[in-house]
């Protein structure tokens, strides 16, 4: 992939991170290029390292489907949607759940996207408090298992189990 299209993706998500009031505090740009550029370095299309750019925008900005398709196609946009996480009236773990499930439904692109985010946000397991510990490493388990069914051989998924080894979280 030509990283004009990478740059492209990320100046895309700035301009809706730099508007957005939402998560303050939360370095979700920068997130979002670590994620893009795990997904580049690992060797990945085109396709996975745009929705790994813009993974994160429908979640935290006032980015919409519709600019995201416009920009990006259909494609991509189908991959972003099925990462967004929905909490309207269910907990945290039903909600990561739901969304995996989508990701499932739209392919092998998407949960190796959901796959990258996760690996990311491990950086920051040790500063979480043991409540949100506990609620990781459930989500963890079942990301792990529904990774292992549906993307064993992939790269990503490799690094991730490789990061619950390092963490203890599996044997």
């Amino acid at each position: 992939m030509y990283d004009k299209e990478l740059n492209e993706a990320l100046l895309f998500a700035a301009k809706f991170f730099i508007q957005s009031d939402q998560n303050p505090g939360k370095p979700a740009f920068l997130h979002s290029i670590r994620l893009s550029q795990l997904a580049q370095k690992m060797g990945y299309d085109k396709t996975i390292i745009v929705s790994a750019a813009l993974h994160d925008l429908i979640e935290d900005t006032d980015c919409t489907l519709a600019d995201i398709q416009e920009m990006w196609g259909e494609r991509i946009s189908e991959i972003v949607q099925s990462l967004t996480v929905q909490t309207k009236g269910i907990s945290k773990l039903e909600a990561f759940e739901d969304s995996l499930l989508r990701s499932v439904r739209i392919g092998k692109e998407s949960l190796i996207v959901r796959v990258l985010d996760v690996i990311d946000n491990m950086n920051y397991y040790e500063l979480a408090s043991e409540e949100d510990k506990k609620y990781l490493q459930k989500k963890w388990k079942y990301l792990f298992a529904t990774a292992q069914h549906e993307i064993a051989n992939e790269k990503a998924f490799l690094c991730f189990q490789d990061k619950l080894q390092s963490l203890g979280c599996i044997a």
